[in-house]
């Protein structure tokens, strides 16, 4: 066997203390302790080519260690070209001021917040939209939204005329066209669609799209409909589920369609909701419930002892040695795997690591002492990929940040909550960060993520003065993206607040490129330059 006569070989450094990047990892903690410095490029053993790589002195803000400069060497790394420096786009943590924009939320005291009102982008603008229960009582509510706008502002409000006495439901996207519907009962206590559309919440039982049968039947696809599920769904007063036990087809129900009109349906068939005892299914709107990491969702049904976990191919149930009611989802550690944080009874905050497989199978991570309110939000603070966990103190909102693997001391935002019982994460102008959304004293009350998506590239400038520059937008911006119409199932047409990158080039004053180190390769030196002139 012959030795290769070309290497590679990597240098490393430790990193401070403060930049150690700590996650857990498919269940697992990983701790990234050490940082690429140096790239040897070896022929027979000797340097050919050396890249040395520098950081920044200061942590981001993000916690992340960004690279500062890389710098080209010849052979024996002696003779060395000016460094290629970068810059980067720095997040802030925090929100902006608080704007409010009145709403008539109906009060029912049984129902919890999330189905008297919620955000949701009902018509796949990339933008949250505010939909609500609105009325005098539960008895004559209707179901109302305002669209979102370009900037965090919000249409006027539309009311749908669409009862809703049990509360405005479960939003979701039911079909997979970037549009979320939401998942009612009315008063008739059948399972109804009511379904997001360009123009906002369409008719109950209109919906024409793939998933709906032609004669508005929603039901499973037919290859599924023999499949007994141990689990079934039942409904109490404003919340989903689950009977444990009982296997059974799910029934689908038909309903006849009162064209033109957004009336009642009746049903004709089976499908009627029964009560039962149990939870709700936690979650914010848009929020991709992945307990696996196979990129597909997955649902949790709160059965409020224990926590069901379901995918398509199995189901399992979570226990818990006391109450975890207020308890939020959210990716703690950023490996795209759904963790649980609670208030466990002792007044500790808990955080149940997803371990990326559809049984829990831990570890569970114990926080800080939290003797007040139990129930808790997810909001990424600064903007590090991972959500931290905001509480509701006496008068302000308190942020424990997530270090990856474990919760430091809870930290006072300095914002006051007004009064807010409970608060979502929303992105209601469309730029890519989550939003705060509370409602109190007969207001929705938002706040904007302060600051740009963070830790993007500005910026590359070489050591002859030529730089590539970038600015970035959200495919939400005016002139940037518009979604398409000729897409079919299942393939859509989609709108998202994905990032849009743009790049220029600039060079210093004319100069003369200078020549390259003789170890690195020469030119004459009228050869290497900008100018024609040259």
């Amino acid at each position: 066997m012959f030795a290769a006569s070309h290497e590679l070989a990597f240098s490393y450094e430790n990193r401070p203390n403060s930049e150690v990047d700590t996650a857990y990892v498919a269940g697992r903690p990983v701790r990234q302790v050490v940082r690429l410095t140096r790239i040897d490029v070896l022929y027979q053993g000797a340097v050919l080519r050396r890249y040395e790589l520098a950081y920044e002195p200061a942590l981001a803000i993000t916690g992340r260690s960004r690279l500062a400069s890389v710098r080209e060497c010849g052979a024996g790394g002696t003779e060395c070209l000016a460094p290629t420096v970068f810059e980067w786009q720095n997040a802030t943590a925090g929100l902006g001021n608080e704007s409010g924009l009145a709403a008539t939320v109906v009060n029912a005291g049984y129902l919890a917040e999330s189905h008297l009102w919620n955000t949701a982008d009902i018509n796949g603008d990339g933008r949250s939209d505010y939909v609500w229960a609105g009325g005098t009582s539960l008895a004559s509510a209707t179901i109302r939204y305002r669209l979102g706008l370009a900037g965090g502002g919000f249409g006027p409000e539309v009311d749908t005329s669409i009862a809703c006495p049990n509360g405005i439901g479960v939003p979701f996207d039911r079909n997979g066209d970037g549009r979320d519907d939401l998942l009612t009962i009315p008063a008739a206590r059948i399972w109804t669609i009511v379904p997001g559309t360009d123009g906002g919440l369409g008719c109950p039982g209109h919906d024409r799209s793939p998933g709906a049968d032609a004669d508005g039947r929603l039901s499973r696809p037919r290859s599924q409909r023999r499949r007994s599920r141990r689990h079934r769904l039942v409904r109490t007063p404003g919340f989903l589920q689950q009977q444990p036990g009982r296997a059974g087809p799910i029934r689908t129900c038909r309903r006849r369609i009162l064209r033109g009109t957004c009336d009642p349906l009746r049903a004709i068939g089976s499908g009627r909701v029964r009560d039962g005892t149990g939870g709700h299914v936690p979650g914010r709107p848009g929020q991709r419930i992945d307990l696996d990491g196979d990129g597909t969702e997955e649902l949790l049904m709160n059965e409020e002892y224990t926590i069901a976990r379901i995918s398509a191919r199995e189901y399992a149930t979570e226990f818990f040695d006391g109450s975890f009611y207020g308890g939020v989802l959210f990716d703690f550690n950023g490996d795209g795997c759904t963790d649980y944080a609670y208030k466990h009874y002792t007044n500790r905050l808990r955080v149940r690591i997803g371990g990326c497989g559809l049984p829990w199978s831990g570890p569970e991570l114990q926080g800080p002492v939290w003797t007040e309110a139990a129930i808790l939000s997810a909001l990424d603070w600064n903007g590090d990929g991972r959500d931290d966990l905001l509480l509701r103190s006496a008068t302000n909102w308190r942020i424990a940040l997530s270090a990856g693997d474990s919760l430091p001391a809870i930290a006072d935002t300095g914002i006051p909550h007004g009064g807010a019982e409970a608060a979502v994460a929303a992105d209601a102008n469309g730029d890519g960060l989550r939003d705060l959304v509370t409602r109190a004293g007969g207001q929705f009350r938002l706040r904007l993520r302060s600051g740009v998506k963070p830790d993007l590239m500005l910026a590359a400038t070489d050591g002859f003065g030529v730089a590539a520059r970038y600015t970035y937008q959200p495919l939400t911006a005016a002139g940037i993206h518009v979604r398409g119409t000729s897409a079919i199932y299942p393939e859509q047409d989609m709108q998202t607040a994905a990032t849009w990158s743009q790049s220029s080039m600039s060079r210093t004053a004319a100069a003369r490129v200078p020549c390259r180190p003789a170890s690195i390769g020469t030119k004459a030196c009228a050869s290497i330059c900008w100018d024609a002139a040259c």
